[in-house]
């Protein structure tokens, strides 16, 4: 097809020339993809406040013979972006996004993804506990989460101890932790229910809207989102090398 139409969420967009912009997309129909929006940058475009990140529409797309994919027009209305309010919102949900762009997945979770996104990110006021527990609802989507109900070695049931974790998010109970060199932290034991019960809630995010964290746990499940996000993409890169 030269011409077709999707919708998407913009992830990311940079400039290319003077008034050019290469816009990076997700689609529950094409995956992740980079379109360029020809004189997005113009003062008389019709593009001008409809290519922001989070934004949410129709795109229609032409596919050139070298496989380049031009936008030509965006259906949107005002209540299908996301409301970026601060420089701290975009900070959280340009991190939410990076995380899309750099993990690999299989198509087969395209609408899933896309799905959760629509539903959650785009109506929930954003905040550094939501970015949080979305970043790990998409890991365990992905497949990237352990069981937290047991030791990734020796398959003991996990009650009441803190743990330690590798960089691919193994899990290990203290008297396992010397079986690998690769330990980078610990979870303690209420930061471990606070995943397990982020796994298990998966598509319902909005009941993890009202916990609050405290500063420590906050930090010890960022940390452990981003150790997982990090290997994933140094495999990634160690692969296509």
């Amino acid at each position: 097809m030269r011409d077709f139409s999707t919708p998407a969420i913009i992830l990311s967009k940079r400039r290319q020339g003077e008034a050019d912009l290469f816009v990076d997309m997700i689609s529950p129909d094409y995956g992740k993809f980079t379109m360029v929006a020809k004189g997005a940058l113009k003062i008389s475009s019709k593009f001008i406040g409809k290519l922001e990140i989070g934004q949410r529409g129709v795109f229609f797309i032409h596919k050139t013979t070298h496989n380049w994919l031009i936008l030509k027009d965006v259906d949107t209305n005002k209540d299908c972006g996301l409301k970026i309010s601060s420089h701290k919102d975009l900070i959280l949900v340009s991190k939410i996004f990076e995380l899309i762009k750099k993990i690999e997945y299989q198509p087969q979770l395209n609408q899933s993804i896309f799905a959760l996104l629509t539903t959650t990110l785009l109506i929930i006021n954003i905040s550094k506990e939501h970015s949080i527990f979305l970043q790990i609802i998409m890991l365990n989507m992905l497949g990237y989460l352990p069981e937290f109900k047991e030791c990734s070695n020796c398959q003991k049931s996990l009650k009441d101890c803190a743990v330690h974790y590798t960089d691919a998010g193994e899990i290990f109970c203290q008297s396992c932790k010397n079986t690998t060199t690769h330990l980078i932290g610990s979870l303690t034991f209420n930061q471990i229910k606070l995943l397990s019960y982020t796994k298990s809630i998966m598509w319902d995010i909005k009941k993890l809207t009202k916990i609050k964290l405290e500063p420590k746990d906050s930090q010890a499940l960022e940390l452990y989102a981003d150790n997982i996000i990090v290997n994933c993409i140094n495999i990634r890169m160690t692969v296509g090398s």
